[in-house]
């Protein structure tokens, strides 16, 4: 290193080359640097340590020979093994051996200088600073690696063992004078053991027998599914002509329900070279959506907090020099297309099977049934759909067409079946402004003579069914602005088929705020309306207002019909409603909605009780009708829900809400303690429990989530590991358990054997940092199951009990204690 000071400082002159103005003509400024008479000496090549950076951030130091128009580099090797993200050192090797330009005249001065410190060489170059002996590196992006944030791409396994979930529902509805009562019961079934379940969905009815829709083995793992027994066929491609249907057989496909970079890689991959630490801000319509730190070289941005949809970005890069500058992207997002890294495919093979109100298991057809699906991202914003289904000797190919435009969105199918049947279907949307238009397209058609009326499309048992066995068309428009400060949205349809006569229809409606406020709104709405003969005008005043726990609006609406064969009809409609809620009865969340109206014709009452707690959910609705001849009628539908769990540990029932997988937590302690707990799943209280209990908290599967137990109650307790993580797949129960114990925060002073005061030790056996002070006073919080403490310091160590003490709000007073000391 002394001969590294000593070449360093034999080369502060050099600078004085730069302010001796040049002698020479314009001609000759591009030229050798021209150094006054006596000073030739200093154009020769001198050797230094050289400190080289690569993207503001320091690699290595190298020994060099340079002046002020080169540097060679003494040992290249070097520094090409230390360059990061290097994918080509081949080509990069013989332009390091080689003397590089020193583009001195590039080195900046001050921070944020623009127009410095940046240079984009066709393999490799530098940027020399003299002053500071310092090399800036730069290689051609196309020889560094693409770098991103890492996020996993797929869940990881299951944390649940063997599990049982069991969804259950009951629906009933009927009336005063038994014209119709139904009841029907649905329950789902789930085994599961880590990423692999064993699913039977069944259901019962007053009207039919017990009978199950699906019976199927099926494994989700790593972007994959695998399924075998009686099932329903699945839309893998948003195939809008290929029909689904019922199967016992096999199917395989790809899935994204394990993928975890989906708010990444459903768009398209923004990235960006740095050419040393950057922060990069990310704006759409000036306002700022992301922002975030990147290493430099070429780096693939997080664009996981970017909206869906086609849109132009601004990227705003500030870099470690304090220069900022700005790029203009467009960028395209749509969970409707697949990811750029995966081909969305799925196989489906067996036998058609339709179910029976007789029978529990399907009957079985007799009809083989392939169907193989096809999407993948043809662009950013473009993407390809295709299905080909076989029933039989019969077949069905459709190709679908997926475009996202800032100003346009369009999907587009077009299918054709070996018996001379055919669809096309087109949907688009676009906007201008404060206008929005969409439209939709769906036509069938055969060539061959089908009898529709003579075709049962519940008989799957006619070898005569055909794909397109109706001719039939669908257009329809529409039109949403907003305008005056209301929406004005104008609709059109027109609907035919060789089964039924054409119809058409029209609405345009305008809907005004006269009055909106964080606590009261009034609302005008108007509409007109025509389908077939029949001619509507609605003109409606809502009053909506909040006090309290309670939720009101009063309203009234005025409605003429007018016939095409002459005449109209005039009715004035008025109602009036109330929702109370009340999110914490006794454990619960209740809600009751009362509304009544009346018009010329009839009167109608309803009152409506919905109550969730964590041992389900019930729904039930009561309405009461009364019509112009003075008729009465009473109907009243409800529904109830529950689950149930096991696992290895126990049993649990109920949840607030029904999922396909779920979590049951169990806290163990002292059950005399006045305390209870609330389940925090990713921040959001979920649920609570008491010691000693089971609570079931249903949770979407395909998901990592951190639960936290935090304690609520007049007792301090310690909570052993209060937060854990968890992965759920369908069907899993993970059991998640807790040992909690009492804390009791005591407070005393103390002494050694003669009578001084044990000062700055450390209480051993104390839950968290407990020590006593200059005066051997302290304050500990102390498990209500430890009898006894030790005080350690550098040179001493003795140990006490714990006296009885009386607990105030779990404070205790020990008073003066005297400690025994013990062999360190």
């Amino acid at each position: 290193m002394k001969y590294a000071r000593a070449l360093r400082s034999s080369c502060l002159l050099l600078p004085l080359l730069l302010v001796w103005p040049l002698q020479a003509g314009g001609a000759e400024a591009d030229g050798p640097a021209f150094v006054p008479p006596g000073f030739e000496a200093l154009l020769e090549k001198q050797t230094t340590l050289l400190d080289v950076y690569f993207g503001g951030e320091f690699l290595l130091t190298v020994l060099a020979d340079y002046n002020v128009n080169e540097v060679q580099l003494r040992d290249p090797e070097a520094l090409i093994r230390a360059i990061p993200e290097l994918l080509d050192p081949q080509t990069v090797r013989p332009y390091l051996n080689e003397p590089l330009a020193a583009n001195s005249a590039l080195r900046c001065y001050s921070r944020g200088q623009d127009d410095c410190g940046l240079l984009v060489p066709d393999v490799a170059g530098i940027i020399f600073n003299e002053d500071k002996f310092r090399v800036d590196l730069f290689i051609h992006p196309d020889l560094l690696a693409l770098e991103s944030t890492p996020i996993p791409r797929f869940l990881p396994e299951s944390d649940a063992g063997w599990s049982f979930l069991q969804n259950l529902s009951t629906a009933f509805a009927g009336d005063e004078n038994d014209v119709f009562d139904r009841f029907a019961l649905n329950a789902a079934s789930m085994v599961a053991r880590g990423e692999t379940r064993f699913l039977v969905t069944t259901s019962y009815a007053n009207a039919t027998d017990w009978t199950a829709d699906n019976i199927v083995l099926r494994r989700d793992s790593q972007g994959r599914e695998y399924q075998a027994g009686y099932f329903q066929t699945e839309n893998d491609a948003a195939l809008r002509f290929i029909p689904e249907a019922s199967l016992r057989g096999l199917r395989i496909a790809s899935t994204l329900d394990t993928r975890t970079d989906l708010e990444r890689s459903t768009g398209q991959e923004l990235t960006i070279f740095l050419s040393s630490r950057s922060r990069v801000a990310i704006f759409k319509e000036g306002r700022l959506v992301s922002s975030a730190n990147y290493e430099p070289g070429n780096q693939a941005l997080d664009t996981s907090r970017l909206p869906g949809g086609a849109y132009p970005i601004t990227l705003r890069i500030e870099d470690s020099s304090g220069r900022v500058r700005e790029e203009e992207r467009f960028y395209v997002k749509s969970s409707r297309f697949p990811p750029a890294d995966q081909l969305l495919w799925g196989v489906e093979l067996g036998e058609q099977v339709r179910r029976s109100t007789e029978d529990f298991i399907p009957n079985a057809l007799g009809d083989f049934y392939g169907r193989v699906a096809l999407s993948g991202r043809l662009a950013d914003a473009l993407a390809l759909r295709s299905g080909l289904a076989i029933r039989d000797s019969e077949g069905v190919l459709e190709l679908g067409l997926d475009h996202l435009h800032p100003r346009l969105d369009v999907q587009a199918s077009v299918a054709a079946s070996s018996d001379s049947g055919y669809g096309l279907s087109a949907t688009g949307r676009s906007r201008f402004g404060p206008v929005t238009f969409s439209a939709n397209y769906r036509e069938t058609w055969s060539d061959d003579e089908i009898d529709a009326n003579a075709l049962d499309a519940f008989d799957l048992d006619q070898d005569n069914v055909a794909w397109f066995q109706d001719d039939s068309q669908q257009v329809s428009g529409d039109v949403t602005w907003f305008v005056g400060g209301g929406v004005l949205s104008i609709s059109a349809q027109r609907t035919r088929s060789s089964s039924q006569e054409e119809i058409e229809e029209f609405t345009a409606a305008y809907s005004y705020p006269l009055l909106r406020s964080s606590r009261h709104d009034l609302y005008l709405d108007m509409e007109l309306s025509e389908a077939d003969d029949l001619s509507q005008v609605l003109l409606s005043l809502t009053y909506r207002w909040d006090r309290g726990g309670f939720n009101n609006s009063v309203g009234a609406v005025y409605e003429r019909q007018e016939q095409a064969a002459g005449g109209h009809d005039d009715d004035l409609e008025y109602s009036l409603g109330t929702t109370w809620r009340d999110p914490d009865r006794k454990g619960g969340d209740l809600n009751v909605t009362t509304r009544a109206s009346h018009r010329s014709d009839y009167d109608r009452a309803l009152a409506e009780l919905a109550w969730r707690d964590r041992y389900g959910e019930l729904v039930t609705q009561v309405e009461h009708q009364r019509n112009a001849g003075g008729k009465n009628n009473t109907t009243y539908v409800g529904n109830l829900s529950t689950s149930v769990a096991a696992t290895g540990s126990g049993v649990a029932f109920g949840g607030d809400e029904q999922s396909r997988s779920a979590i049951v937590v169990r806290v163990d302690g002292d059950r005399r303690q006045a305390v209870s707990f609330e389940i925090h799943v990713n921040g959001t209280l979920r649920g609570t429990t008491r010691l000693g209990e089971r609570t079931m908290v249903a949770l979407r599967p395909f998901e990592t989530y951190n639960v936290e137990l935090v304690a609520r109650g007049d007792s301090f307790v310690e909570i052993e590991n209060p937060v854990k993580q968890v992965t759920l797949y369908p069907g899993n129960v993970a059991a998640l358990d807790w040992d909690v114990s009492e804390l009791h925060i005591l407070f005393g002073r103390l002494l050694d054997n003669a009578g001084r005061p044990v000062a700055n030790a450390v209480l051993r056996g104390a839950s968290g940092l407990a020590m006593t002070d200059a005066r051997g006073n302290f304050q500990a919080e102390v498990r209500s199951s430890v009898q006894a403490l030790s005080a350690e310091t550098r040179d001493f160590r003795c140990a006490f009990t714990l006296p009885d003490y009386e607990l105030d709000r779990s404070l205790g007073r020990l008073g003066t204690i005297s400690c025994s000391p013990e062999a360190k």
